[in-house]
């Protein structure tokens, strides 16, 4: 469990178990690439074989 700030493909801090990309547990803020927020509590997967249960506030 953690939080951390990072892109939208990983956090800086916090812990996850390894994937295809990043994989992490907790509560936090990820940045897009603009200055917008997503927020993600729970378990995220970025790679494309493995679930991503996430609740996100993702501009477009």
């Amino acid at each position: 469990m953690g939080y951390g700030v990072g892109s939208k493909n990983y956090w800086d801090m916090g812990y996850g178990v390894g994937s295809k990309n990043y994989w992490n547990m907790g509560l936090g803020l990820t940045f897009p690439y603009n200055p917008m927020i997503d927020v993600c509590l729970g378990l995220r997967g970025s790679g494309n074989t493995l679930p991503s249960i996430c609740n996100y506030i993702t501009p477009k």
